[in-house]
């Protein structure tokens, strides 16, 4: 690394290192800069993003990651990121959007699917919640967590015979899953 400082690859490694090591504020100086010499490169917009989550700034970080939707608008990490904020920030409705764009691109992007989940449990739209884990479980039949998740749904819903089915297929999966 010490050989070529001044390699953009070789310095967004060393503020990720410094992010690592607990040194944010280093790290976001060295971001920014690398930010101002390189504008339209993503990765380094990205980790400016999470350096400035890591700080607690979370307008700086939402305006990171709004200009790196800028350079990539498909940018499915980005998207996330944003989801998450914005679900935090009480705004589940503009997270079900961008999440729902998503994944009709990213079908089998699992992340994103849970957080919509999640995103329309905080609605309580808990029908669109089951419906996106019976979703994941047609594209994953294997992975006990979503019968799981399904079965949490329905107790929420106070629908007991469903969520113990839902229960009982988790441990069918997966006998030490629960």
């Amino acid at each position: 690394i010490t050989r070529d400082p001044g390699n953009p690859d070789v310095q967004l490694i060393q503020a990720r290192i410094e992010l690592l090591r607990g040194e944010t504020a280093e790290a976001i100086a060295q971001l920014e800069s690398m930010a101002t010499t390189f504008p339209r490169a993503l990765p380094i917009r990205h980790q400016l993003a999470q350096a400035y989550l890591n700080a607690g700034e979370m307008t700086k970080a939402v305006e990171s990651l709004n200009q790196c939707l800028s350079i990539a608008p498909d940018h499915a990490e980005t998207i996330l990121a944003l989801a998450t904020i914005n679900l935090r920030r009480g705004d589940a409705l503009t997270a079900i959007t961008s999440l729902r764009n998503l994944v009709r691109g990213n079908p089998n992007l699992v992340p994103a699917q849970l957080l919509l989940a999640d995103a329309y449990r905080a609605q309580r739209n808990l029908d669109a919640t089951l419906d996106v884990y019976r979703q994941l479980e047609e594209r994953h039949p294997r992975d006990p967590r979503f019968p799981f998740m399904r079965g949490l749904t329905h107790l929420q819903q106070q629908q007991p015979d469903q969520a113990r089915a839902g229960f009982e297929r988790a441990v069918t999966l997966a006998p030490d899953f629960l």
